[in-house]
């Protein structure tokens, strides 16, 4: 990346620019669900839209797509629960696990919202090729892929 006179080595940096486009988007995120939905945070639309996407999931599940661990995922689930968006149910495979489902006010707000966030996508994106959000998309994955097992190796530290 070549410095820029304008630009500090830290505001050049890779991570400090994804770590400010990634509050940014939250930032972005939070203020269109207010306005379009004062019930969900971030963490939670993340949660209802994986649940619309894949159908019923574990809650251990859900702890990658919130980004978050799993204490607070479960609060995550048990406010999405108290709302009427999220129904538990017995797994039939493991009776002491739990499996997480959209209710039926669950289900109708994932469809309103992926047509909203469908449209503002749009918005945040505009200007951006297709062809530069797979690559980006790609190369995410790929750091993502070079970081788990350098954090797994030290979670014994």
């Amino acid at each position: 990346m070549k410095d820029s006179p304008h630009h500090s080595p830290i505001e050049q940096a890779l991570a400090y620019r994804l770590h400010r486009s990634n509050r940014l988007l939250l930032t972005h995120l939070g203020r269109f669900l207010d306005a379009h939905d004062s019930e969900l945070t971030p963490e939670k639309f993340f949660i209802v839209m994986k649940l619309h996407e894949t159908g019923p999931l574990s809650q251990s599940a859900l702890v990658e797509v919130a980004l978050d661990d799993g204490p607070n995922v479960s609060r995550l689930v048990e406010r999405l629960v108290v709302a009427g968006f999220v129904e538990r149910t017995e797994d039939p495979d493991d009776r002491r696990a739990r499996v997480l489902a959209l209710t039926r006010q669950g289900k109708a707000r994932a469809r309103r919202l992926a047509g909203d966030v469908r449209a503002e996508r749009e918005i945040v994106f505009a200007g951006v090729a297709d062809s530069d959000l797979a690559t980006l998309t790609s190369v995410l994955d790929q750091v993502d892929a070079n970081l788990r097992p350098a954090l797994a190796d030290r979670s014994g530290d």
